[in-house]
C-alpha cells in the first residue's frame, strides 16, 4: 500500500512540475526583444512606397573596427529593393529611429546599415552606430581604409 501511495505521488508530483512553466532566461529576452526590433525596422522600412523587399544581414564589425563599443562586434544591414531606397536613406529622422531602436533592444549591435540591394548599382550607404557617449549618430563617409569608429569606408566618397 505504501508503494502505491508513493507511485502516486511521485506520479501527480511529476505531472504538477510539467505543468508549471519555467520563467524565461535574461539571454532569451534579450533574444526575443532583439528579434521584435528588427520586425519592427523591416516594418517601417516596407511601408516606404515603392519597397518592394527589405533584406536583412548580421556581420561582425570586429575584423574592421578595433575600437568598436565593448560588447557590441554586430552591424545589421539593410539592403532595400525597388525605387524607395532613395527615399529610405533620405530620411534621416526615420533612419535615426530604427537604428537607434536596433541598438536600444539588441545588446550586441553597435552599428546598423541601410542601403539598396544588391542589384542597385548605387554606392549610397547611410551607417549609424553607437558613440562613447551613449548616442547614436551618423557615421561620416571617407575614401580612407583604414578607418576608424564613427566613420565608414566607402571609396565613393
Amino acid at each position: 500500500m505504501k508503494q502505491l501511495i508513493y507511485r502516486l505521488s511521485l506520479t501527480t508530483l511529476l505531472g504538477i512540475t510539467s505543468i508549471v512553466s519555467l520563467p524565461e532566461t535574461a539571454s532569451a529576452q534579450t533574444n526575443r526583444k532583439c528579434a521584435a526590433a528588427i520586425s519592427r525596422a523591416k516594418a517601417k522600412i516596407k511601408a516606404v512606397r515603392n519597397v518592394r523587399n527589405v533584406s536583412i544581414q548580421k556581420n561582425d564589425i570586429s575584423s574592421g573596427y578595433t575600437d568598436f563599443p565593448a560588447g557590441r562586434p554586430l552591424e545589421y544591414s539593410f539592403f532595400i529593393a525597388g525605387e524607395g531606397w532613395n527615399n529610405i536613406l533620405s530620411s534621416f529622422k526615420l533612419l535615426t529611429a530604427i537604428s537607434q531602436n536596433m541598438i536600444n533592444n539588441c545588446q550586441s549591435v553597435s552599428l546598423v546599415t541601410f542601403g539598396p540591394d544588391v542589384n542597385t548599382d548605387a554606392p549610397i550607404f547611410d551607417s549609424f552606430g553607437l558613440m562613447p557617449n551613449g548616442k547614436v549618430k551618423l557615421f561620416e563617409c571617407t575614401s580612407r581604409e583604414d578607418v576608424g569608429w564613427g566613420y565608414i569606408f566607402n571609396p565613393a566618397c
